[in-house]
């Protein structure tokens, strides 16, 4: 174990599986409409992440971003940035940004301002964002943001793209810009079904929805695949096969040309290799002897590997 944690340099953690929205996308709920039947509501223990960091000596970044629980609702996330060596680690954290006062924001930015960076999931303007970020609101995440920058925090801006939002990426690239955020990307989405977060009624959510009608599930899945395959020509067609080379894994990421990697610590303190490994999936590996990169190379591939970054035999 101990020669393995000589290799970590990057550590994603997800502090929390609590949180305030309800996004379609997300495995903490029901397409967006209420709470996976036996999700807990769990605060990882700060001791438990500074021992385990202590442990891997090239450590150099730290990650909070979570499958199930944005970090900003942790409740110890100002206790752990403080036992974080900022002449060390440089941290990123990611978050919808609705959650918290101005003023508890404001005094984020002032903290460690140089080692600390906040990526804000915004999908959209005043009149999209809620749409796929469900139980958000817009105005309190740019006021959120604003205070953050305002004070000296690191800002970056993530979005989503989806058809009710596409024609609006210039303007919130605009004004991200004339906000102080350092950066704005987008991404594009991966979800099948969506569900109104106080009426469980189904909607596409690649579009904006006229009116909550209930929509056929298959349609609704098939229109949502089709539209990611189209789009992301990184999926592989060939059965067993990786698109995902070595090198740009999650886990076996390379790092200035030296073997390291990252690894995921999910709420209730279980080690993984990577975010993806936590999930419903699920399955035997002993973190200590896997060897990712090993099987890699001979053609090998996990179960998880193939559901995420390849195609399924």
């Amino acid at each position: 174990m101990e020669q393995m944690l000589e290799k970590v340099v990057s550590i994603h953690v997800e502090p929390t599986t609590r949180c305030n929205a309800s996004c379609p996308g997300c495995p903490r709920n029901n397409f967006g409409y209420g709470l996976k039947e036996g999700l807990k509501l769990i605060d990882i223990d700060v001791n438990f992440l500074t021992n385990f960091f202590n442990k891997c000596f090239n450590l150099a970044h730290v990650h909070l971003c979570g499958n199930r629980g944005d970090p900003i609702a942790y409740k110890h996330l100002k206790s752990l940035l403080s036992s974080l060596p900022i002449n060390k680690y440089s941290v990123t954290i990611h978050t919808n940004g609705s959650l918290r006062s101005t003023a508890w924001w404001a005094e984020l930015g002032k903290y460690k301002s140089n080692a600390l960076e906040v990526t804000f999931s915004i999908d959209g303007l005043a009149d999209t964002n809620h749409i796929y970020r469900q139980a958000t609101s817009f105005n309190k995440i740019i006021d959120n943001a604003k205070a953050f920058i305002d004070a000296g925090g690191n800002a970056v801006w993530k979005f989503l793209t989806f058809k009710h939002n596409q024609h609006q990426v210039e303007e919130a690239r605009e004004l991200a810009s004339n906000l102080g955020f350092i950066d704005f990307y987008t991404e594009l989405p991966y979800i099948t079904n969506a569900y109104h977060w106080r009426t469980n009624q189904g909607y596409i959510a690649m579009e904006l929805p006229e009116e909550e009608n209930s929509v056929d599930v298959e349609q609704l899945h098939l229109q949502n695949i089709n539209n990611f395959e189209t789009e992301q020509t990184r999926i592989a067609k060939i059965e067993n096969n990786m698109w995902v080379n070595p090198s740009d894994c999650r886990h076996l990421k390379v790092w200035d040309d030296y073997g390291m990697y990252s690894l995921f610590i999910s709420a209730d303190g279980i080690i993984h290799p990577c975010c993806f490994w936590e999930d419903e999936r699920k399955e035997s590996y002993s973190i200590e002897s896997l060897d990712l990169d090993n099987e890699f190379s001979q053609g090998i591939y996990r179960k998880t590997c193939l559901e995420v970054c390849g195609t399924v035999k």
